[in-house]
């Protein structure tokens, strides 16, 4: 079934883009399993997996998502800026959440064994924009880094952000390493705006990639620019070099100046037109 453009915000919520992502897979990036939270589906993935997650479609900066592990015989539930519980059986569990997500439409997912950095989750943020002159650019991206006691990496669970490389050379003890896992992070998310372009036109996106023990990547989120907003470039405003900050910026005011000029390029067509049918 084709995805659905949400037609109220303009966006892709997180099951219609898992729909568009998995469509063209690619080597080294995972895209972990997921569909749409149900009691069967709940039941399956604790059947399949040790850890699953379990995500409101249409929130962001963390908020709404559940982390469930299997622990001595019991499962542990962990929403987002809540404490643990614990629960000796999944019917129990389930209530439970159905009472936290309201009948709303959520996925659930297969819960990636990825790295952890000082015992906080971490994510590779990549940013990209476009230019109508140049189509996708590649802008930049940085670590971030989750809160004490967080499940997720965003900056708004109380985290940080630290320069790509940095937090890569140090968790594989090599610069080859990390720049190849750079480079895959660059061709991904390069090829995920490619998959986008053939459903709508976006103008930013924000990709959040995971990464495991053997350096390959996992998918986690894609974030594009809809009529509430785009991907934070506040973010990387706090990394030590400003570099990548100062031409997100300024390639943001090109492309606003770009957008005003292609209006008013067609505005003047359009009375063009009209004239000539007067």
């Amino acid at each position: 079934m084709k995805p659905k453009l949400d037609p109220d915000r303009g966006f892709f919520n997180k099951w219609e883009m898992y729909k568009i992502v998995k469509e063209k897979p690619l080597p080294y990036l995972r895209i972990p399993h997921t569909d749409v939270f149900s009691l069967q589906s709940f039941n399956h993935f604790l059947n399949m997996y040790e850890c699953i997650f379990i995500k409101s479609v249409f929130t962001w900066g963390g908020e709404k998502i559940s982390k469930i592990t299997k622990e001595d015989q019991q499962l542990i539930w962990k929403l987002q800026g809540q404490p643990l519980k614990s629960f000796e059986n999944a019917q129990d569990l389930f209530a439970e959440l159905s009472a936290v997500y309201n009948g709303g439409l959520c996925i659930i997912q297969e819960g990636a064994p990825l790295l952890m950095y000082g015992d906080r989750p971490i994510d590779i943020r990549a940013h990209l924009q476009r230019e109508f002159d140049k189509g996708w650019i590649y802008a930049g991206d940085l670590i971030r880094v989750g809160g004490p006691d967080s499940i997720v990496s965003n900056f708004e669970s109380n985290g940080t952000v630290e320069p790509t490389a940095k937090v890569l050379t140090s968790l594989f003890k090599s610069r080859d390493q990390a720049a190849e896992i750079i480079d895959h992070v660059v061709k991904s998310a390069m090829h995920i705006c490619n998959i986008l372009d053939e459903h709508d036109i976006f103008m930013e996106a924000g990709i959040d990639f995971g990464i495991d023990g053997n350096g390959r990547l996992w998918l986690i989120e894609v974030n594009t620019n809809d009529i509430q907003g785009g991907p934070d470039k506040e973010l990387f405003k706090h990394l030590p070099d400003q570099t990548f900050y100062n031409d997100i910026v300024k390639r943001h005011r090109k492309m606003n100046e770009q957008t005003v000029q292609k209006l008013f390029e067609y505005f003047e067509e359009y009375v063009k037109h009209n004239r000539k049918n007067e």
